[in-house]
């Protein structure tokens, strides 16, 4: 999927990592394309701080996102980037903050059945331990 940000999707979530430093304009692409096609319908974007993502790689992805309407639940442990994930929800985006210790709480937020739930744990630390 490409250096920087990759993703994994199971049923109908997409399940992201974004690495510190910048990726390809083509992955995000990449990444918007599957939020279009592959019937995704919520989203859990995980990052280990403040990620390097462009203006023509958000602009990518909002717009799949608002297209399709799909909630996301944004997992970091940057306070920064939580609290501008708190300012885009007032904007009217359905997207919520957690920490990496409320993971469970996301994927209940994202309304994931509880018989899956800690299938998508797994497969959100397994991304994360794939980083750098």
């Amino acid at each position: 999927m490409g250096e920087g940000h990759r993703w994994v999707i199971m049923d109908d979530l997409v399940i992201s990592f974004t690495d510190l430093g910048p990726s390809q304009d083509a992955v995000w692409h990449a990444f918007a394309k599957d939020l279009m096609t592959k019937g995704i319908n919520r989203y859990l974007a995980t990052s280990l701080g403040a990620v390097q993502v462009n203006s023509v790689q958000r602009k990518i992805t909002a717009d799949a996102l608002k297209k399709r309407n799909i909630p996301t639940a944004a997992v970091t442990d940057d306070r920064l980037v939580r609290g501008l994930v708190t300012a885009v929800a007032w904007l009217g985006v359905n997207i919520k903050p957690f920490a990496w210790s409320e993971l469970r709480e996301a994927a209940l937020f994202l309304k994931v059945p509880a018989t899956k739930v800690d299938r998508i744990i797994e497969a959100a630390v397994r991304l994360r331990t794939s980083s750098g």
